[in-house]
C-alpha cells in the first residue's frame, strides 16, 4: 500500500473516532413521576455508555411511606428503568448533594437513613451494582437518631460514611459521625466528634495524602453555624479540626467541602450580615482554600435577591460550578433552579436561572459530562397539588438548555487582590481603569452579553475608557491578562 494511501485511512480512522467520542448529545428537561411517589434526587452521574444514573428519595402519597429509588436515563433524557427500595414500616431518606457516590466495581455506595415506627433511626448503607440492583443494605446505629448524609468508597477499599448522632446526656444535641466499613457494609470503626453543641458532617472527600476529611457545621451561642471541618486517617485516628468561626462566616450549604487540583478546596459558605443595604439576608459565598484550609480567596453572590448553593465543585478546565437555587422576586420569591460558573481566581463567568411555570424549582446536583456540558438534577414542586418530581436537565457548556441562550456574564464580587479598579461608577462620560500594571485587553458588555467596546490596557498605572456614547444602565468590564480574567460592574448615568 502507498504512503499517500496508509495517510488517507488514517485520517478517515481519525475521523471516524473523532466522531464517535465527539458524538453530539442532546439537550433535553425532563420531569419524572415515578408510580405515587414525589421525588427529591440529590446525586446524578453520567456513566460509560452516556447514560445517566441518579438517586432520590421518593415518598409515597397515599401511604406515607418513603423509599430509596435509583434511576437510569437513556443519553436523551428518556427512562432506561427506575428500582425502588423500602422497608416495611420504616420511612427512608438519601443523604446531601452528590451522595451516590462510585465503587471501583463499577457500581454505586449510598449514605442514607431510615426511621422506623417508634422515631428511632439508623444510618443506611446500600450497595448497588453497575445495573442498579442493590448488593446490601446495612442498617448501622444504637437506640438513638443516627443518620448518614454523605459516603465515599476509600483507597483502601472500604467505604466510609459521615452523617450525625444525637446524644442525650447531659443534652440533646447532635455529634459528627464517621463510620469506616469493608467491602461487605461491616463495620471496621466508628467515631463521634463533638463538644456539647449541635455538630453535624454533611460530607467527606479523601484527599491527597490519603486522609478523610469531613465538612459540616456547628453551632455557636448566636444560633449561626460555622463551617467546621475534621481531619481523620483511615485508621480513624482525628488527625486536626478547623472552625470557621471569624467575622461573618456561616455554614451556607451545609458547610459542603470538595477537593480542588491536587492540594486546595472549595467550601461553600454564607454570612451572617449584608454587603449593601438592599442585599438580602445571609449573601451566599464560595471560597477556594489552600492544603491547610486558609482562604485563597471567597466569591459573595450578593444582590437583593438570596441564593443559595447545594454544591460546587471544580471541572475540567479548572472553573467552578456551583449550582442550588435562587429566591425570584418576580415570581412571588418562589424558588428557581440557579447555575452559575467561575475560574480558577474565583471570577464569575455566567450565571443561569431555570424554572418550570413558576412551580418551586430546586438544582440539587450536578456533573460535568463528557462533551463538557452538564447534567444537573433537582426537584419541581406544586404548592397547590403538593406534588413533587424529579427534575433533569442537560445543558451544554455555557450552561444553557438552548444553545442560543445569552450568556449572562456576571460581576465578580469579592476577590483577594483583585487588581481591577474602575472609577469614577457610577459614570457619565469616561472611565478610569487601573489594572496594576498588568498587560491585557479590556471588553465592555452590556447586559444581554453584547460586547460593545473594546480596548487594550496601556502599560501604565491607569487607561482611559470613553463611554459617553453608550445608553444608561449595567455593563460588565472583564480584563483579560494572560489566562486570568477579572470582571467588575459599571453604572452608565
Amino acid at each position: 500500500m502507498r504512503p499517500t494511501s496508509i495517510f488517507k485511512q488514517a485520517l478517515i480512522i481519525s475521523a471516524c473516532l473523532l466522531s464517535f467520542f465527539c458524538e453530539a448529545q442532546q439537550n433535553f428537561d425532563t420531569i419524572f413521576h415515578y408510580s405515587n411517589y414525589g421525588e427529591l434526587p440529590y446525586s446524578i452521574h453520567q456513566v460509560a455508555d452516556s447514560s445517566y444514573v441518579y438517586s432520590t428519595y421518593g415518598a409515597d402519597l397515599q401511604s406515607n411511606t418513603y423509599g430509596v429509588e435509583f434511576g437510569k436515563l437513556n443519553k436523551d433524557g428518556t427512562s432506561a428503568f427506575v428500582k425502588y427500595f423500602e422497608y416495611p414500616g420504616a420511612q427512608c431518606y438519601v443523604g446531601f448533594s452528590g451522595s451516590l457516590k462510585p465503587t471501583f466495581d463499577s457500581g454505586w455506595i449510598l449514605g442514607a437513613a431510615i426511621n422506623t415506627a417508634t422515631n428511632q433511626g439508623k444510618g443506611m448503607a446500600i450497595k448497588y451494582n453497575a445495573l442498579g440492583d442493590t448488593e446490601f443494605v446495612k442498617f448501622i446505629g444504637d437506640t438513638s437518631v443516627n443518620v448518614f448524609y454523605d459516603c465515599i468508597q476509600s483507597s483502601d477499599s472500604g467505604y466510609v460514611f459521615v452523617g450525625n448522632h444525637v446524644k442525650y446526656s447531659p443534652n440533646i444535641n447532635n455529634d459528627f459521625w464517621i463510620v469506616k466499613t469493608d467491602t461487605a457494609g461491616n463495620v471496621i470503626w466508628q467515631r463521634t466528634l463533638g463538644v456539647g453543641v449541635d455538630e453535624q458532617a454533611f460530607h467527606v472527600i479523601e484527599n491527597s495524602k490519603h486522609q478523610l476529611v469531613i465538612s459540616g457545621a456547628e453551632a455557636n451561642t448566636s444560633n449561626w453555624h460555622h463551617p467546621y471541618l475534621a481531619v481523620y486517617d483511615l485508621q480513624g485516628n482525628l488527625v486536626k479540626t478547623k472552625k470557621f468561626i471569624q467575622g461573618a462566616l456561616n455554614s451556607g450549604g451545609g458547610g459542603d467541602l470538595w477537593r480542588y487540583g491536587n492540594n486546595d478546596y472549595l467550601l461553600i459558605l454564607s454570612l451572617d450580615t449584608v454587603i449593601s443595604i438592599t442585599d438580602a439576608i445571609d449573601p451566599f459565598c464560595v471560597a477556594r482554600l489552600d492544603s491547610n484550609f486558609n482562604f485563597k480567596w471567597k466569591n459573595i453572590y450578593n444582590g437583593p435577591e438570596s441564593r443559595d448553593a447545594f454544591i460546587s465543585k471544580e471541572i475540567s478546565d479548572g472553573g467552578v460550578v456551583i449550582v442550588g437555587r435562587k429566591k425570584d422576586s418576580s415570581l412571588n420569591d418562589t424558588p428557581i433552579g440557579w447555575i452559575a460558573k467561575m475560574d480558577s481566581s474565583g471570577n464569575k463567568l455566567w450565571e443561569h436561572f431555570y424554572n418550570r411555570s413558576g412551580l418551586f424549582s430546586y438544582i440539587i446536583d450536578f456533573q460535568e459530562t463528557f462533551d463538557h456540558g452538564f447534567i444537573v438534577c433537582g426537584t419541581v414542586y406544586d404548592t397547590s397539588t403538593s406534588i413533587q418530581n424529579s427534575w433533569i436537565m442537560k445543558l451544554d457548556s455555557n450552561g444553557c438548555l438552548d444553545s442560543n441562550c445569552v450568556i449572562n456574564t456576571g460581576i465578580h464580587e469579592v476577590m483577594d487582590n483583585q487588581p481591577l479598579k474602575v472609577f469614577p461608577n457610577p459614570v457619565k462620560d469616561h472611565i478610569t481603569v487601573q489594572t496594576n500594571d498588568l498587560l491585557g485587553e479590556l471588553l465592555l458588555y452590556d447586559l444581554k452579553g453584547n460586547k460593545v467596546l473594546q480596548q487594550k490596557a496601556a502599560h501604565e498605572l491607569q487607561t482611559t475608557m470613553n463611554v459617553e456614547s453608550l445608553s444608561s444602565g449595567i455593563y460588565f468590564l472583564q480584563f483579560i491578562s494572560g489566562n486570568k480574567l477579572f470582571v467588575a460592574k459599571i453604572l452608565k448615568e
